[in-house]
């Protein structure tokens, strides 16, 4: 999962489950949307104490245990809504909240973050195997 998809749907007020399989990873991202929030309070863009709410529905695990995440949640309450949501977010707050191109191709094509993630890997097996019966 992204760290602008994370902050996407923070901003707009849904708790977030950042999942990585490394520590390193779950610390790097947090540092890094930290990092884009206090530039948004630097620049008057949004208050301090609306950062700490932000911040605050971002949640971290350490494993891809089921249980949702942000794609998840997306792929349950409709990535149109999402995205949707997103653009809102964009022309309230200007381009800094330009909606992931990924999120809008999926939400224009009415397609899933776990369909897209499925096709993906049928098509990593496919060369896999194709790689395999080749060398």
């Amino acid at each position: 999962m992204g760290r602008g998809i994370a902050m996407c749907f923070a901003n707009a007020g849904i708790p977030v489950l950042l999942k990585d399989t490394k520590q390193e990873a779950l610390e790097a991202a947090i540092r890094t949307i930290e990092s884009s929030c206090r530039s948004s309070v630097q620049k008057g863009k949004i208050a301090a104490d609306e950062m700490e709410r932000r911040l605050a529905r971002i949640q971290t695990q350490l494993d891809y245990a089921p249980g949702g995440g942000p794609m998840h949640f997306a792929d349950e309450v409709g990535l149109d809504l999402v995205h949707r949501r997103s653009v809102g977010l964009r022309n309230k707050h200007g381009a800094n909240w330009e909606p992931n191109e990924l999120l809008a191709r999926l939400a224009e094509s009415g397609r899933s973050f776990g369909k897209w993630d499925a096709a993906l890997s049928s098509r990593r097996t496919a060369a896999d195997d194709a790689h395999t019966n080749h060398a």
